[in-house]
């Protein structure tokens, strides 16, 4: 079976290499020839890893100390089970040292630690015996490399409630995901779901495989961690393993709807996508196009905090602190509380919540400059 190749060279394993020597007739005297020992060395050494499937670039490197020319005679490669390339011609003499043009070998799909061996044969030839010469090389084959996300997951969830969460796992080499196993394991190691990637890409631009998983909250209140992961696959390609830790809090259900609308004081529009967090359990929302945000909550005292801003349009006039400027298309309108213009401190306010609520909050917008520009 063929597990190397080198511009013509022959690849194969099943016989060890062949030691080069000259014809009988040729009447090389083995007491009375000279005999020279070579070193041999790569041009570059080989990585100490690899990943499975990928192939090294090498160029082998022979040089005798009497600066003989050695070009025309060949060099093999051999491993634990064989010759893994031979054939490899010397084809270049600079002086000092003869070189084999560049050569490629496939690595092994099987992991793991290997050591290799470049051999230079006897070579005997015009009353010259040129010693064998060999150099072992390690490396070790690695899985492809694997990474995991984990997407939408909702924070507080009602204790002991369904949920979903989307998971998603992509390869560093691109490889075909689809079908996969995934599974979760809560906070003391349990496997709590488990899945298949789909076979269609998250997007176009991210060769990402996911699918969404339904878990079961736990049924006490509080703040959990738990973990997806991606195990190493049975068969094909070996790939690495990988995992991603998410958190969630749970909550009881909620008692009282509290409504927030955010507005701009001095005109009056709702201010959309605002993000609206309400605290202990980090209930939040984010307020629709006329500015309300419904957010169910268990009765209690709760600290509202609001963060609202959008890109700012290029050529209006402004001024940071007594500078005046004029947008150019990287600044923000952060919008906060009249009383935080110079800090720009976001909203924040304590709230007993007892009953269905309704919560106005006015805020005002301000350019905000690039980062730079605050330096």
């Amino acid at each position: 079976m063929p597990v190397g190749n080198a511009n013509g060279q022959k690849a194969h394993n099943d016989s060890p290499p062949v030691v080069e020597r000259l014809p009988d007739e040729a009447d090389v005297d083995d007491v009375l020839a000279e005999r020279h020992n070579v070193s041999l060395s790569f041009m570059e050494e080989p990585p100490g890893e690899i990943v499975t499937g990928n192939e090294m670039v090498l160029t082998l490197c022979v040089a005798c100390p009497s600066g003989c020319d050695l070009v025309g005679h060949t060099l093999a490669i051999r491993g634990q089970e064989g010759v893994v390339i031979d054939g490899l011609e010397l084809v270049e003499f600079d002086g000092t040292a003869n070189k084999t043009a560049p050569f490629t070998v496939q690595v092994p799909e099987g992991l793991g630690e290997y050591t290799w061996t470049a051999v230079f044969p006897v070579l005997a030839e015009e009353d010259i015996i040129h010693e064998e010469s060999t150099h072992a090389f390690s490396f070790t084959v690695q899985p492809h490399p694997t990474s995991m996300a984990v997407w939408d997951v909702d924070s507080p969830i009602i204790a002991g409630r369904d949920f979903e969460i989307t998971v998603g796992v992509k390869c560093g080499l691109h490889c075909n995901l689809a079908n996969q196993k995934v599974a979760v394991y809560d906070q003391d190691g349990n496997a709590v779901a488990a899945g298949e990637l789909g076979d269609a890409l998250y997007s176009s631009s991210i060769d990402l495989y996911w699918t969404v998983l339904k878990l079961k909250a736990p049924e006490k209140t509080g703040s959990f961690t738990w973990e997806a992961k991606f195990p190493r696959p049975d068969d094909g390609i070996p790939h690495d393993e990988c995992g991603f830790s998410f958190s969630f809090s749970t909550a009881q259900p909620p008692d009282c709807e509290v409504t927030v609308r955010v507005i701009d004081k001095e005109t009056s529009d709702p201010i959309g996508n605002a993000q609206v967090t309400m605290r202990p359990n980090l209930y939040t929302d984010f307020t629709d196009e006329q500015g309300e945000a419904r957010i169910g909550v268990p009765r209690g005292e709760y600290k509202v905090s609001i963060s609202a801003a959008r890109p700012a349009p290029r050529g209006i006039d402004y001024k940071w602190g007594e500078v005046p400027r004029v947008t150019r298309g990287h600044e923000y309108i952060v919008y906060v509380p009249p009383e935080n213009k110079e800090t720009l401190a976001n909203f924040e306010a304590t709230y007993q919540i007892d009953e269905d609520t309704t919560i106005e909050v006015e805020l005002v917008g301000i350019i905000e400059p690039p980062e730079e520009d605050t330096l």
